[in-house]
């Protein structure tokens, strides 16, 4: 499964509170948040006692590190069928 902005926008916002998103009860909002409770990317917060709070799992806090961590992209130019040179 490939995961898409609001994904990330989610998995970020619960990595770092575990107050309710924004317009947690819109359709797309609760889809993508059942797609990482189900990737075990997020998780309800034990703590709260409302059924809209969630933290971060240790996969998901294995996954923020790495995209925070990721290599910007650098642009390439190449010729076709010679070497590939970085600008």
């Amino acid at each position: 499964m490939r995961l898409t902005p609001l994904h990330l926008m989610l998995l970020l916002h619960y990595h770092t509170t575990p107050e309710p998103w924004p317009q947690a009860t819109a359709p797309a909002v609760r889809e993508h948040t059942g797609h990482l409770l189900r990737l075990e990317l997020i998780q309800r917060n034990p703590k709260e006692i409302r059924h809209d709070s969630y933290d971060t799992t240790q996969r998901g806090i294995a996954f923020v590190e790495s995209l925070c961590t990721a290599p910007l992209p650098v642009e390439r130019w190449v010729i076709p069928n010679q070497e590939e040179r970085t600008v």
